[in-house]
């Protein structure tokens, strides 16, 4: 059985100050950060039981030779409680809607990047 859920969101070094700044600004997410042991960055978001730490390494590394460069396939998905406000979020820090969908029953969603290249499906009514 699974204690708690952490999403580790590796990012190469150059993205990660841009991708903190996505996350806090965009989503008005909480930013903890602090230094691996190895002496490598990171920043945590905490909401709703659930932890993702954005990582990385020492300028010209990455943080974890099993992981490909980010922007290959990983995926997040929220539901946000104001979507209006978070699409006005998303004009303002001039961030590019990929995709957008709106449904019968009034959930709407869109899609979008973060700066280190994963996507981010939004989800609201």
């Amino acid at each position: 059985m699974i204690k708690e859920l952490t999403i580790l969101l590796p990012v190469e070094y150059v993205f990660f100050e841009k991708t903190i700044d996505f996350y806090s600004d965009v989503f008005c997410l909480k930013a903890t950060r602090g230094v691996s042991e190895l002496g490598n960055p990171f920043c945590s978001f905490n909401g709703l039981g659930v932890e993702m730490v954005v990582h990385t390494a020492k300028p010209g590394e990455f943080p974890y030779p099993e992981f490909r460069p980010t922007g290959h396939g990983l995926a997040l998905s929220f539901e946000v409680l104001d979507f209006g406000a978070t699409i006005s979020r998303l004009e303002t820090n001039q961030v590019p809607i990929l995709n957008q969908w709106n449904y019968e029953d009034g959930t709407v969603g869109i899609s979008v990047e973060d700066p280190a290249g994963n996507r981010i499906e939004l989800w609201g009514h």
